[in-house]
């Protein structure tokens, strides 16, 4: 008994075996999609930005700013001994005249006794008047009264020597340009330059900065002053002004202006452009197309379906521009970095 439902129970659970894969093979499970492939794209054709090689011209330029200094400058200065500073009456940038009061300096009661002397001088010359005029007056009185004069006189000349050599005046007209840091009371050394001023008849522009080893003498400048525009010419280089004592001189240039506008003086800025080098007719291309490595120039030409690198001979170089001296033809399309 037991044995056949045993059987059956066998026999149930083969059945639904039976039917449950009948099933999986129809319509009631639905079946499993396949992945897709994806999409075949073409690949982008790569562009390059080109530029067609042209002549035109090309100019190589040196750009940089200045002021107006003065060509013909005297320095003031003692030569016989130190002296002890009163006052320096001046700055820079003062406008003075020629004979103007520069320095002072301690010389004691000088200016009283030059006028005590002076009146001892006149007295002098009344005493000689009235004995040449005089009847009965000795040849030796009136000699002595003549040696007294001369005596007096040498002292009131040499009370005079020395108040001028205590002080400095102007021996030009012009605006003061320098003036040593002293105070009043301090002692100065003999042919120690205490002023210098500038004549401001006699202007030119000055220049200091690097790069200027292309800059020769005799080249042309454009200079700008004031907004107003002049040409000059190049009268000093750093190389031209080795043997000179002045330091200044070694570090830039000089220009003479063809003219000096009305109103300009010693200080006012200036902006300065001097052509280096310059073609009229040159193959030129920008410098972004030029590849340098080492000692080599090359660049990459493009002929409609492929690009090939060309090595180049440079020549004129700017900021923006090469000129190409061999090596590339015009009209040909090279590949820009």
């Amino acid at each position: 008994m037991k044995k056949n439902k045993f059987k059956r129970v066998i026999t149930t659970v083969s059945l639904i075996a039976l039917i449950m894969s009948q099933l999986s093979g129809c319509g009631l499970f639905p079946k499993e999609e396949e992945a897709l492939a994806p999409p075949l794209v073409p690949p982008k054709k790569q562009e390059y930005k080109q530029y067609k090689v042209v002549k035109k011209p090309i100019e190589k330029k040196f750009t940089s700013s200045g002021t107006l200094v003065s060509e013909s400058q005297s320095s003031v200065y003692f030569k016989d001994s130190p002296k002890r500073i009163k006052h320096i009456n001046v700055k820079v940038g003062d406008l003075v005249k020629k004979g103007d009061l520069l320095v002072d300096t301690e010389v004691g009661n000088i200016d009283t006794q030059i006028k005590i002397q002076e009146y001892n001088v006149k007295m002098d010359e009344i005493d000689y008047t009235e004995l040449t005029t005089k009847a009965g007056i000795s040849a030796g009185d009136i000699e002595k009264s003549r040696l007294r004069l001369l005596i007096d006189q040498t002292k009131l000349a040499d009370l005079k020597s020395q108040q001028q050599s205590a002080r400095l005046t102007s021996p030009i007209g012009g605006q003061v340009v320098f003036v040593e840091n002293l105070k009043d009371g301090e002692t100065v050394d003999t042919y120690k330059i205490i002023v210098t001023v500038g004549d401001q008849k006699k202007l030119m522009v000055y220049s200091e900065g690097k790069d200027m080893e292309s800059i020769k003498l005799g080249m042309k400048a454009k200079v700008t002053v004031n907004d107003q525009s002049l040409e000059g010419t190049v009268i000093a280089t750093p190389s031209s002004s080795q043997l000179t004592k002045d330091e200044t001189l070694k570090k830039g240039i000089n220009i003479k202006l063809n003219n000096v506008p009305t109103g300009s003086k010693i200080g006012d800025n200036a902006n300065i452009e001097i052509a280096l080098e310059t073609k009229t007719s040159a193959l030129v291309i920008p410098i972004e197309g030029l590849r340098t490595f080492s000692n080599s120039s090359t660049v990459e030409v493009w002929d409609g379906t492929s690009k090939k690198e060309l090595q180049v001979q440079t020549g004129i170089k700017t900021a923006t521009e090469v000129e190409i001296i061999s090596g590339l033809n015009e009209g040909q399309q090279i590949i820009l970095n």
